[in-house]
């Protein structure tokens, strides 16, 4: 899903971040398109002890070959 150079955190951490997830967790997903082509993605997570944590991020994509493939994912800037 992700360029070759794509500017993303580790394998290693984003896998550690998915463990992280307790089983049962419910998400939401807010997607807007913002003027200079990135996206301003927040996910909330509804978790079984009640817990309701949000993460907000920018994602820059690519269109090419016929598929999309995201380039960057970066902090609200």
């Amino acid at each position: 899903m992700t360029t070759p150079n794509a500017s993303v955190p580790p394998v290693d951490v984003i896998s550690a971040g998915i463990k992280s997830v307790p089983p049962g967790t419910q998400h939401c997903v807010m997607i807007t398109p913002m003027a200079d082509g990135r996206f301003d993605v927040v996910i909330t997570e509804i978790r079984p002890n009640s817990a309701v944590p949000t993460y907000r991020q920018f994602v820059t994509v690519t269109a090419g070959a016929g598929a999309v493939s995201i380039v960057k994912i970066a902090p609200p800037a």
